[in-house]
């Protein structure tokens, strides 16, 4: 099947459980939202894409590093495997994306000074050469991707679905029915699309949160305003932006693996993201990170 008819299909069954649970509002809402996005599968397969193992650089000088130390490898992607699948953001068809983050120090994202804990480096692959974990950094072992078709849609924690879901600062009746409702559809759809069954690596799309959005910090700690404290928060609000933030979109999400053998934090999961507005080598380039735990 293409990519079109595969993201056709599942547009068409998220639309039958929308019509099944929420009114149409909601439903046009939630499926105006719905963004395509690659499910990544562990495989034993021969496949370029993988978790751990060999890097591919165009030499070993452009192995990340941070506080004098190596950073981890822990996601190799050829762009040329996801090619006849569909995504959002949308990706070349061609470069391989090499995924480094501290594991030692596990930053979080929410402070400025932890740029440089990971890095995306982009190689092409007629120039790139295998290149294994110097001495330093944490190794994992390689374990084969295969990519999956599949579609997503926005936790009711987004920001993007506030006008169909009620705050939870209103308990009316009528306000906690719309709530229940909207966990029944989500809870069908995520059935379908395996959301729940670990470890949830993905591609672009929208991310299974563990806890609130990310786009915020993305936007506001990139920009070297840090979001680690309440009062931090507070300093920031002026400068938050709706606009701004919207230009985020998920990379790839990591979950803690035991096969891979890494957890992040307390089983929580890594969100690599970038700003959709960039050409790609830049948005990659300037990436920012999020860890989250349950």
């Amino acid at each position: 099947m293409t990519k079109n008819v595969d993201v056709a299909r599942l547009r068409q069954q998220l639309a039958d459980i929308c019509a099944r649970w929420v009114p149409p509002d909601v439903a046009r809402v939630v499926e105006g939202l719905a963004r395509p996005a690659i499910r990544l599968r562990h495989t034993d397969e021969p496949v370029r894409s993988h978790l751990g193992g060999a890097a591919l650089l165009d030499d070993l000088a452009l192995w990340p590093r941070w506080h004098g130390r190596p950073l981890s490898l822990v996601a190799v992607i050829d762009l040329a495997e996801l090619a006849p699948f569909e995504s959002d953001p949308s990706l070349p068809v061609s470069g391989v994306l090499n995924f480094f983050y501290d594991y030692e120090e596990q930053p979080w994202g929410f402070e400025p000074e932890h740029r440089g804990g990971w890095r995306v480096v982009l190689t092409d692959p007629a120039s790139g050469r295998t290149v294994n974990t110097p001495e330093g950094a944490d190794a994992f072992v390689s374990l084969g991707l295969v990519p999956q078709q599949t579609l997503s849609i926005p936790g009711w924690e987004e920001p993007a679905v506030e006008s169909v879901f009620p705050p939870h600062q209103d308990r009316s009746s009528d306000a906690e029915a719309v709530r229940q409702t909207y966990f029944s559809m989500q809870d069908d759809w995520n059935e379908v699309v395996s959301v729940e069954s670990t470890p949830n690596h993905q591609i672009g799309g929208w991310p299974r949160l563990q806890q609130n959005p990310i786009w915020r910090e993305c936007d506001v700690v990139s920009r070297g305003l840090p979001l680690g404290t309440s009062e931090q928060w507070n300093h920031a609000e002026p400068t938050f932006s709706a606009e701004r933030e919207a230009d985020w979109r998920l990379l790839i999400q990591l979950d803690t693996d035991d096969d891979a053998g890494w957890m992040w934090g307390d089983v929580g999961t890594l969100y690599f993201t970038i700003r959709q507005s960039l050409p790609v080598a830049t948005a990659v380039d300037e990436a920012w990170l999020v860890l989250q735990c349950g």
